[in-house]
C-alpha cells in the first residue's frame, strides 16, 4: 500500500502525477507462475486495513487462478484440434492430387 504516490520512491511519481493517483494498492498475479500485477489508485487518500489488503491479495490469487485455467484450457483445446487440422490439410492435398490427375486423364 502506498499513501503518497508522489513521494514513495516505489511508485511511479511522473504517472501519479498525470492520473493524480495520491494512494494506490499493486498486488502480484501470482498462479503457478508469476502473471504480473493488479493495481487500484485513487486520487485520494486513503489507508486500507490489514483485512482489506489481506481481501484484495485473496482476490488477486483467484484471478490468476482463473487467468491461467482459461490459458491452460485453450492450450488444451488448440493441442486436441491440432490433428484434425493436420488430417483435414492432408485430405484437401490428396484431394487436389487426384483432381490433377484426372484433369491430366480428361486432356489426353
Amino acid at each position: 500500500m502506498i499513501h503518497d504516490a508522489l513521494n514513495d520512491p516505489r511508485a511511479n511519481a511522473d504517472l501519479a502525477r498525470r492520473w493524480k493517483i495520491v494512494s494506490t494498492i499493486v498486488v502480484p498475479l501470482m498462479a503457478t507462475i508469476a502473471l504480473g500485477t493488479s493495481d487500484r489508485g485513487t486520487q485520494r487518500a486513503i489507508c486500507l486495513s490489514e483485512g482489506e489488503v489481506q481481501l484484495t491479495s485473496a482476490l488477486a490469487g483467484q484471478a490468476a487462478v482463473a487467468i491461467e485455467s482459461a490459458s491452460s484450457t485453450g492450450r488444451r483445446r488448440s493441442a486436441a484440434a491440432a490433428p484434425a487440422a493436420q488430417y483435414n490439410m492432408m485430405r484437401a492435398e490428396r484431394l487436389a492430387a487426384v483432381g490433377t490427375l484426372a484433369s491430366s486423364l480428361a486432356t489426353r
